[in-house]
């Protein structure tokens, strides 16, 4: 999370919890002498910075960041649609068993296979923000199932250290990213961070209390395949997260949990993060795999994408050099829209244009994208459609941002 004040931006992520409380202690004491603006940055590429402001926890002698005003005139949410402190956001990804702490800045979900499932959840597996996962892809997931938060927990991790967002000639990091988000995540109510393992991670091997294990994957080239000498077991090749092209470890799962994993082999997308969660029957026991993720992505930016017309778009962007960001789970209601676009383009003197890949053929599909396609428009934002069929070196549409 980054932070405005006095022009000033600090970049809440790249420093210690100590070092955070010191400086919300010192902007404290600072708006008692004089109204001290402080702003976030989640939204500023869209050139909107909502207020925030210290809170002091007596209870626990703790200084917070906290909102200051939520809303505009026009009743309009102005952080982003990704920001923990984003009312509407932390409502949504409550209905599908994540909570947020603001007081602590953490999310916590169960993950447990061996728990009760949430009556609090619907067993239709549906949301009010209406989750996806993608043109093509299996939608309305069944969210009482760990496999499911577990995939809706990671995108969660990705939005939290802003991995949607591509700026050109940023870093990407992703390794350290996804390190920081499970700093703020507890799992069946421990550290995420204490029991992560990331491929290419190489000062920590895999023990009994590593129950999460990411890596990178490419089915093209590293494809999963059957143990030669135990039929019932399957090898996963993991690629270090920031060196894909580099074999990190192979991990032999039970091909029973492989087969009823969340795999999008009907997606035409080779590269992406695996997601191996782990149990053990009793403590001591070395933990077990239970679920099985791949979860589609961009191999140069690590962007989750949801089809392979999505990939080639986002591959494009790149190319052109253009600021965007990829929704991963949220409509964009920080652009005063109830909407979801496959992609959201940051162009000069504060445009903003729409990118829509038209996938499908069928009359239902294409109603929909003309309903979406005004609504854009009476918003005022440019819209942008990508015929799938078309090929992108003659699409000029981006020429005017």
């Amino acid at each position: 999370m980054k932070l405005k004040c006095k022009d000033v931006i600090y970049d809440l992520s790249k420093l210690t919890e100590e070092a955070r409380t010191k400086q919300f202690a010192i902007w404290h004491q600072m708006n008692k002498k004089e109204k001290l603006e402080i702003f976030c940055c989640c939204n500023e590429m869209a050139n909107i910075y909502p207020p925030m402001h210290v809170r002091y926890l007596s209870q626990t002698d703790k200084y917070i960041i906290a909102n200051h005003s939520l809303k505009q005139e026009d009743d309009r949410e102005l952080h982003d649609s990704s920001c923990p402190y984003n009312i509407t956001y932390r409502k949504t990804i409550k209905n599908i068993g994540i909570n947020y702490d603001e007081e602590k800045d953490m999310f916590s979900v169960n993950l447990s296979t061996q728990r009760d499932r949430d009556t609090s959840i619907s067993e239709s597996g549906t949301t009010s923000s209406g989750y996806r996962t993608g043109s093509g892809a299996k939608r309305n997931l069944p969210l009482n199932e760990p496999v499911n938060r577990l995939y809706y927990l990671f995108l969660t991790m990705l939005e939290y250290r802003r991995v949607e967002v591509y700026h050109p000639g940023g870093s990407r990091n992703l390794k350290g990213r996804i390190w920081n988000a499970a700093e703020h995540v507890q799992v069946n109510r421990k550290l995420l961070k204490d029991m992560l393992y990331i491929a290419g991670t190489d000062e920590r091997k895999i023990n009994k209390k590593i129950q999460l294990v990411v890596g990178w994957g490419n089915k093209g080239t590293h494809e999963p395949y059957p143990d030669k000498e135990r039929s019932h077991l399957m090898r996963i090749p993991l690629l270090a997260l920031d060196k894909t092209d580099h074999l990190s470890l192979e991990v032999t799962v039970s091909k029973a949990v492989y087969d009823k994993g969340i795999l999008f082999d009907h997606l035409d997308v080779e590269t992406g993060y695996w997601l191996i969660w782990k149990e053990a029957k009793s403590p001591g026991d070395w933990p077990k795999e239970k679920e099985i993720v791949f979860v589609p992505a961009d191999e140069k930016t690590g962007i989750p994408v949801e089809s392979g017309l999505e990939l080639k778009m986002l591959a494009h962007l790149v190319q052109k050099q253009k600021s965007f960001k990829k929704p991963l789970t949220q409509n964009v209601i920080e652009l005063d829209l109830d909407l979801r676009p496959d992609m959201v383009v940051y162009g000069e003197n504060d445009k903003i244009a729409i990118i829509e890949v038209a996938g499908f053929e069928e009359d239902a599909y294409r109603e929909k994208l003309e309903s979406k396609r005004k609504k854009y428009l009476e918003k005022g934002y440019q819209y942008l459609q990508w015929e799938g069929k078309e090929s992108l070196e003659d699409w000029n549409e981006l020429n005017n941002l």
